[in-house]
């Protein structure tokens, strides 16, 4: 592997999981050997291939031109985001498209040692849990009737929370009523909640950067906002996660 760029840990460590999930297929991109025989491309696919410890099969390309001094044009794309994979794959559902982003919160902020998910890994997890994330869906939609789908549209981490209080079983007009304080300030059916946790939670995540800590406080205002608490308080009852990418 002579003169190639220092190796990514992380990088090996996310294909592995990938590959270790079924998820890498034979494409045109895969190894390449310079007309010398030096590896010029594929050392961290190679690398986790090892470590996932599972077969997967390559393309392989030898007798690359490639000349010491040259600008190198391998790696140099645009890398592509879930939404393009789904385009790409012919996905063309709406629960896929919009909640992309609610998942890759839950599983980075919900999920304990929760990192960033591979678009795979959230197509695949929707997938699994299809019936709760389309009630989600169905929950947080923007509602273009009711002003602007920029304005209505429900902050990432904030779906992620929602979702969790859907697998925890809490009421859905309660989310309903919780989601249209949110989006529109719309307190109509509201008299058995207290819309100060909607409200303030929301003042609260649009002032803050995404953490753990942000994300707990989004679940315990709707816990808090559903179950008509007069306070926030460590929620109970709560979805029980695994220390993995699902839940």
């Amino acid at each position: 592997m002579k003169n190639n760029r220092r190796l990514n840990g992380e990088t090996v460590r996310r294909y592995a999981r990938i590959m270790h999930a079924g998820g890498w297929n034979l494409t045109h991109q895969g190894i390449a050997f310079d007309e010398k025989g030096d590896l010029i491309d594929g050392q961290h696919r190679l690398n986790a291939i090892v470590q996932a410890n599972v077969p997967i099969r390559m393309m392989v390309t030898y007798g690359v031109e490639h000349h010491d001094g040259e600008a190198f044009t391998i790696d140099n794309g645009q890398r592509r985001t879930t939404l393009n994979i789904m385009q790409i794959s012919g996905i063309d559902d709406p629960v896929y498209k919009s909640m992309s982003a609610y998942i890759a919160c839950y599983l980075r902020w919900k999920v304990p040692h929760g990192r960033k998910a591979e678009p795979v890994e959230i197509i695949a997890y929707i997938e699994r849990h299809y019936a709760d994330v389309k009630k989600c869906y169905e929950l947080t939609r923007p509602d273009i009737s009711g002003g602007s789908a920029r304005i209505n549209k429900m902050p990432a981490l904030m779906g992620a929370a929602i979702l969790a209080a859907i697998y925890r079983g809490e009421n859905e007009n309660a989310l309903f009523r919780f989601c249209e304080v949110f989006r529109r300030n719309d307190v109509v059916g509201c008299e058995a909640y207290n819309p100060r946790h909607a409200l303030n939670v929301r003042d609260y995540v649009r002032d803050h950067k995404y953490s753990t800590d942000v994300y707990n406080r989004c679940e315990s205002s709707i816990y808090a906002f559903c179950n008509n608490r007069a306070s926030l308080h460590v929620r109970d009852n709560c979805y029980p996660y695994i220390a993995s990418m699902d839940a």
